[in-house]
């Protein structure tokens, strides 16, 4: 059985794990994706009037800037946006996840030490200092 596999079995709720690599992923993906956005920011920035003026025939340059610009904005902050919520979701999903596997654990902790022979706190490396640090 794998450490995952084990590991499994105090994931509650189940979906949250999904949930939360999910955010994660699409968290990973934003900055690849601003740095397109910023590269076509740019193109257009750099770009000569002349060419602007050639790429729309009913529009002037400056006002393809504009349209582009805006474009580039109103996308900008959507990923911004979408980017805030999935840094939330991961961080709620994987709060979640780390309180209800700590205290899982400790309960089989707890409950493991509650069974131990009296013979066994009599070992020093078992003292009840050590086992208290353990619990904490």
């Amino acid at each position: 059985m794998s450490e995952y596999d084990k590991l499994k079995q105090y994931q509650t709720p189940a979906g949250l794990l999904y949930v939360a690599l999910f955010c994660g992923t699409v968290i990973g993906s934003s900055m690849p994706l601003i740095g397109l956005i910023m590269a076509k920011n740019l193109q257009y920035l750099s770009a000569p009037w002349e060419l602007l003026n050639l790429m729309d025939p009913v529009l002037t340059g400056r006002q393809v800037l504009q349209r582009e610009m805006e474009f580039i904005a109103i996308l900008t902050g959507l990923l911004a946006i979408v980017t805030a919520l999935c840094t939330w979701g991961e961080k709620r999903s994987f709060g979640i996840l780390g309180e209800n596997l700590t205290e899982k654990l400790r309960k089989k902790l707890y409950s493991t030490i509650l069974r131990k022979h009296v013979g066994f706190f009599d070992i020093r490396d078992n003292a009840t200092s050590v086992l208290t640090s353990a619990m904490a």
